[in-house]
C-alpha cells in the first residue's frame, strides 16, 4: 500500500476544493475553534434548556441563553482578525460583521424577554 504524504494529501484536497467551486458548489469551511465554540455552546444551551424545561424552573429560563454569547464573540473576533490580517476592509467582511451584530442583538432581545419577572 502506498502511504500518501501530507503534502500530497493537501494538494489533493486543494484540487478537489477547486473543482467543487468550479462546478458551482458552495464551499463553507469551519475552523477548528469555530467547531469547538459553536458545538460546545449549542450543546450546553440545549442541555440546560432541556433541564430547565423538564423541571419547570421558570425563574431559571433565561440561564441557558448565556451559553450562546461565546458564539457571537468568537465570530466577531474571527472577522476582525481576518480584516486586520489582510490589512483591508471588504464589503463582505462588513456584511458579515453586520449580521453577527444583528444576531447578537436578537439574542440579547430573546434573553431579555425570558428574564422578565
Amino acid at each position: 500500500m502506498h502511504k500518501e504524504s501530507k503534502e500530497d494529501a493537501y494538494e489533493r484536497y486543494l484540487d478537489e476544493r477547486a473543482y467543487a467551486m468550479i462546478d458551482g458548489e458552495r464551499l463553507y469551511e469551519l475552523s477548528g475553534s469555530s467547531v469547538v465554540v459553536i458545538g460546545g455552546s449549542l450543546t450546553v444551551f440545549l442541555f440546560t434548556q432541556c433541564v430547565t424545561v423538564a423541571v419547570a424552573a421558570t425563574r431559571w429560563y433565561a440561564v441557558p441563553f448565556y451559553a450562546l454569547y461565546p458564539i457571537i464573540f468568537q465570530q466577531l473576533g474571527m472577522l476582525v482578525y481576518n480584516m486586520t490580517s489582510q490589512y483591508r476592509v471588504t464589503i463582505s467582511n462588513i456584511f458579515n460583521i453586520a449580521f453577527v451584530i444583528l444576531g447578537g442583538f436578537i439574542l440579547l432581545m430573546l434573553h431579555g424577554r425570558t428574564n422578565h419577572r
